[in-house]
C-alpha cells in the first residue's frame, strides 16, 4: 500500500493533489510540493511540514 501523509495549515492556499497523490500544487503561485518529504524544486529552501498517517478502520491517525 502507498504511504499517506497530511500537511499542516501552512500549505499553499489553493493547493490541489496531482500525479497520483504524490504532490500538491498551487496553480496561482505555481508551487508544487512532494508529499513524502514536503520539499519543492522551485526553491529548495522552501518546505512544508508533512505528517505520516495510518488508517485503522474508520479512524485516521496522524503521527505527529
Amino acid at each position: 500500500m502507498r504511504g499517506r501523509t497530511v500537511v499542516d495549515e501552512n500549505a499553499p492556499g489553493d493547493a490541489v493533489m496531482v500525479r497520483d497523490q504524490e504532490y500538491i500544487y498551487c496553480p496561482w503561485h505555481q508551487w508544487g510540493f512532494e508529499l513524502a518529504t514536503g520539499t519543492t524544486a522551485v526553491k529548495p529552501e522552501w518546505s512544508i511540514r508533512t505528517y505520516p498517517v495510518r488508517v485503522v478502520g474508520n479512524d485516521v491517525l496522524v503521527m505527529a
